[in-house]
Formats: C-alpha cells, structure tokens, sequence
C-alpha cells in the first residue's frame, strides 16, 4: 500500500511551527495532542487527495491511504470541536483557502508563489486555534505572533525561490532582499529590536549564501530547518 506521505520539507515546517507555537505560547493540555495529531493526519490526507486532483487514474491507489488519515484525522478531532465549538469558525476561515489551494493544484500550479502565501495563511490560523483551546479566547498576543509566523514563511519562500524556481532572476532576487531587509531594519526604527533578533537568522541565511551557487534541495531544506527551529524558539522566548 502506497501511504503517499507528503515531501515537502517546507511544508512540514509551514504546519508544525504554527501548531507548536500556538501550543505552547499558553499552558498546554490534552486536547492539544488531540488537535496536533488530528491536525496531522488531515494534512497528510491532502497528498493522497491531490493525487485524485491531478492524476484521477490512480483514484484506486490513493484511495486507502487517504481513507486512513480522513477517518482517523476526523475521528480524533471530534472531541476537541466538541469541547470547543468555537473553532468551526476557524474552520470555516480555512475552507476557502483550501479549496484554492485544489484549484493551484489542478491547474499544475502548485509552487506558484501565490498558491504558497494562501497555504502559509491557512497554516497559521492553526496557531489562533491552538491558542483558543488553551484559553478559550484569541489574545492579541496569538494575533501577532501569526502574523509572524506569515511573515516569516512568506521570506522563506522567497529565499527558496532564488534558489531554485526563481534562479538567474534579478528581479526576483531584488525583492526578495528587500523583504529580508525590511523585516530587520523596520523594527529597528520603531523600538523592536525583538523583532529584529527574530527574523535575523533568515536575514543573515539570505546574504550570506551565494546566489550563484548550486545548492542541493535538501541542503536548502536543512538550512530552512535549522532557521524555523530558531524563528520558534525566539517566538517563544519573548512572546511566552
């Protein structure tokens, strides 16, 4: 049985930052666990899903795995609707961005940059769902960290991009700096120097790697790693 499990690095890191994040900027509990895992395997269910999307004559073969994750993912996440039903209105915000997400698929045109900032929105929206089952409410705290968490994947699609898709455009590579660089210089101005620490890792990566080098992918993928490991563990020391 083919379990059709998703390789995409960055997307990894696009769900479990915002899950851990949302966990464990407040007392985390049980339900947590329910939600992480849930949230997990539904996510998984997607690269089976995709697959009836883009290839309807392999249907057959994708369809056990995607029964195993939708079921299970479901049937773990029932308990924590009902126990917070608050969060069908989350829900309901990150249906729409899903079904875009179908639609860049069918069309083939799953890297496009825009497809990419729909998926890093929706993804973040998990971090306001995780806060809400810690306190039942959404403190602006849980606001402002998932808008620095789109933030903070919007600049590493940017940088992956130059590498990769993106490679050999100036343009491209224009924008991309100055993305960085405003996200380091901008908080500096007004008096957030915390802020700046936050995005430095990803401003310092970007500078410093040579855009005429080749990089493996997976070479990128253990750089965009290690630099979501410590855009989380800044997140949490000054905003828990």
């Amino acid at each position: 049985m083919n379990w059709f499990i998703p390789k995409e690095h960055g997307a990894w890191a696009m769900l479990f930052v915002p899950l851990l994040l949302g966990t464990f900027l407040y007392q985390p509990n049980g339900y947590h666990l329910l939600f992480f895992i849930s949230i997990t395997l539904l996510y998984m269910a997607t690269s089976p899903f995709l697959v009836f999307v883009r290839k309807p004559k392999r249907r057959k073969e994708a369809q056990p795995a995607f029964l195993v994750y939708a079921v299970t993912g479901i049937l773990l996440l029932v308990p924590v609707v009902i126990k917070f039903p608050f969060l069908f209105v989350f829900f309901i915000i990150v249906f729409p961005l899903f079904t875009l997400n179908i639609m860049f698929a069918k069309v083939k045109q799953e890297r496009a940059f825009l497809n990419d900032v729909v998926a890093i929105v929706a993804f973040s929206i998990l971090l306001l769902m995780c806060s809400y089952i810690a306190v039942q409410e959404v403190p602006l705290t849980a606001f402002i960290v998932a808008g620095l968490s789109i933030v903070f994947f919007v600049g590493s699609v940017f940088h992956v991009k130059v590498f990769i898709r993106e490679k050999g455009n100036s343009t491209f590579l224009h924008l991309a700096r100055v993305y960085h660089s405003l996200w380091i210089i901008g908080p500096l101005l007004v008096g957030l120097p915390a802020i700046a620490i936050i995005f430095s890792f990803s401003f310092i990566k970007h500078w410093l790697m040579p855009v005429k080098q080749k990089f493996k992918p997976i070479t990128i993928g253990i750089i965009e790693i290690i630099n979501s490991l410590f855009f989380l563990v800044a997140v949490l020391v000054f905003f828990s």
